[in-house]
């Protein structure tokens, strides 16, 4: 009997009560099958380690570099407080998500481990482990079956679409957001279960799982609506009275709407946009068809998905499959067996269906993550019924050795940038991101005869797309070719305006004696970071060589307020300082230097020579 049909609350508790007190009272059998399940959930995780293990001697990749690897907020935990009231950035690039609990882990995991790329693995498997074991645990509180649990958990953990979820650091606010998720909703089945012997602690316990929830990832909303649907579906929510219980909940997601619209608010993100709206949903009925299709048959998978956001001609097509899918699935005959696991299928799938546009791929794997849960569930409740079946076991592990296999040979596309981006070629061939993420791969690794002919490819598919030339422009300026250089520089401005461009370009300005157009840049590029360090110091290197040594120590000022957390503003300062003859001065920066960054050679040299000038008696650099 799958209790997601309609079932009073006393039998529900009988069913799995009843066993709890046999094995208790010493039942031989019953022993045995608790044991095995603890040992086949055992065994399970260790298959999912082993097949996963592969990546802890992968590099960072794509995203993974600048959110981890060049991420210098997460360094310290002094930053924590003004995570929570941040924007998710890509690099200095607006996102419009606001994920503040994620930052917050990787601070924590970067001080016990470092920026090591096989920790950050490691942990990403610790995560998706703690995932399978939660969905075991939902699956029994929902079928009373174990056996049909550990097939639930043995699909989510072996299915090959979480492969990207799993080996791709920077998708782990999936996993991360699945735990709190699970978390939130056993914790309120709970509540339901004991609300007249304590349960409003497990309440509470839910209503603070669904908050860090919803604050890794936006998937989390959909809590409540998922408990709904499943109590509506067993016929447990009857009145008004049963209502009460979702308040903490509902509160949960208005404080953190407030919290979002306040932090987002003049971002340059995804925003709402209702003249595109039929058009985007249209479309989405052949993006859906796609996720039921890799659910069920996980080929043919990529890295990066390509779709115009245009009903076409099978989108028609795609709306009947879908429609006969959901009929099928709340029907009278199948609704106690599918509704609850099809409801949480389509409902975490609402925050990806471009209801507002999201800032990247329309279509993602890693997207899949919480909404395979519901898949597994039905899985592991189908299972249940066909336990008997001679046929159901052999069926079960042959899926399960498959999808073992494929997972295994699809995890090295994560290995590193270059890998990653040839299969992004190789499967999306008619992308230019794909062959322009490959030639920035080759580009850092110093082939840059291939690289440019990459981006030659790319500007093919988007010859308006001047971002590209960045790279090649980096070229020329190494090569001293200033003014092609040059060239490539406006080029990328004219399609965008970011800090690192304004850098660069006012870097090959100065080096051809533009001193004005130099300065002009560098000022930009301030004004459009005012915490990078980098044209700080540029621009009062430039004011110090024409003599301006006031303007030059002026700017550091400047870089001192606005990134606090940089030794090089002070250093700096220290030098022009003693440049001066104000050694006295000097020492107070050059101290101050060394107290934000101890490990700082440079600082320390300027500090000792100045010493030695200002107490050593001897006047001279």
């Amino acid at each position: 009997m799958y209790p997601m049909q309609v079932q009073p609350q006393a039998d529900r508790k009988c069913l799995i009560g009843s066993k709890r007190r046999e094995l208790m009272s010493g039942s031989p059998r019953l022993k045995q099958v608790f044991v095995d399940r603890r040992i086949a959930l055992a065994i399970l995780l260790v298959a999912v380690f082993a097949i996963y293990a592969q990546s802890l001697g992968y590099q960072f990749v794509h995203d993974d570099n600048p959110l981890i690897k060049d991420n210098k907020l997460i360094r310290s935990p002094s930053n924590i407080p003004s995570m929570v009231v941040a924007e998710d950035k890509l690099n200095v690039t607006s996102t419009g998500y606001y994920r503040p609990l994620i930052p917050v882990i990787d601070t924590i995991a970067y001080m016990a481990g470092g920026a090591n790329p096989a920790w950050f693995h490691l942990l990403s498997i610790f995560y998706h482990m703690v995932a399978v074991v939660l969905v075991y645990f939902l699956s029994l509180r929902l079928t009373g079956s174990g056996a049909g649990a550990l097939l639930a958990a043995a699909l989510f953990g072996l299915h090959p679409v979480n492969t990207e979820t799993v080996a791709f650091v920077s998708a782990k606010n999936n996993i991360i957001s699945s735990i709190f998720i699970l978390g939130s909703i056993l914790c309120f089945l709970r509540h339901r279960d004991k609300k007249a012997q304590g349960g409003w602690y497990a309440l509470a316990a839910s209503t603070g799982l669904l908050f860090l929830g919803i604050l890794s990832k936006e998937f989390a909303i959909m809590v409540p609506f998922a408990l709904m649907a499943y109590e509506r579906l067993s016929g447990r929510l009857r009145s008004r009275r049963d209502l009460a219980a979702y308040i903490p909940l509902v509160v949960v997601l208005v404080v953190y709407l407030g919290m979002r619209a306040f932090v987002l608010r003049g971002s340059e993100g995804a925003v709402f946009s209702p003249e595109t709206f039929h058009i985007r949903m249209a479309s989405m009925l052949d993006v859906l068809l796609a996720y039921i299709r890799l659910t069920l048959v996980p080929v043919g998978q990529r890295a990066l998905y390509t779709f115009e956001l245009v009903p076409g001609p099978l989108t028609v097509v795609s709306g009947i499959i879908l429609a006969v899918l959901i009929w099928a699935s709340f029907s009278p005959r199948w609704r106690g067996l599918a509704g609850v696991p099809v409801a949480w299928f389509f409902l975490f799938l609402m925050p990806v269906m471009n209801i507002i546009p999201v800032s990247g791929a329309p279509m993602a794997e890693r997207f899949m993550y919480i909404p395979l849960i519901g898949a597994v569930l039905f899985a592991g409740a189908l299972y249940s019924r066909m336990e008997a079946s001679k046929w159901s076991q052999p069926v079960a592990l042959f899926v399960l050795a498959c999808f073992a296999i494929l997972t295994f040979m699809r995890i090295p596309v994560w290995k590193n940038d270059e890998v990653l981006y040839t299969h992004m070629t190789e499967t999306e061939g008619m992308s230019w991101k794909s062959w322009y993420s490959l030639a920035v791969a080759k580009y850092k690794q110093g082939d840059y005869e291939e690289a440019e002919r990459l981006w030659g490819l790319s500007e093919k598919f988007i010859p308006e797309m001047q971002v590209m030339r960045n790279k090649l422009g980096l070229r020329y300026e190494r090569q001293g070719k200033l003014k092609m250089a040059e060239t490539e520089f406006r080029k990328v401005l004219l399609a965008r305006e970011l800090p690192d461009d304004y850098f660069n370009l006012a870097n090959v300005l100065l080096k051809q004696g533009k001193i004005a157009g130099a300065e002009k840049a560098y000022a930009r590029a301030i004004e459009l970071d005012p915490s990078g360090v980098g044209p700080y110091t540029a621009l009062s290197g430039l004011y110090e060589k024409s003599g301006r040594k006031d303007k030059a120590f002026g700017v550091l000022r400047q870089a001192m307020e606005n990134a606090p957390g940089e030794s090089g503003p002070y250093n700096r300062a220290g030098v022009i300082l003693s440049d001066m003859g104000m050694y006295a001065e000097a020492v107070g920066y050059f101290r101050k230097a060394l107290e934000i960054d101890p490990s700082c050679t440079e600082c320390r040299y300027n500090l000792t020579q100045v010493e030695k000038l200002l107490y050593g008696g001897k006047r001279k650099r």
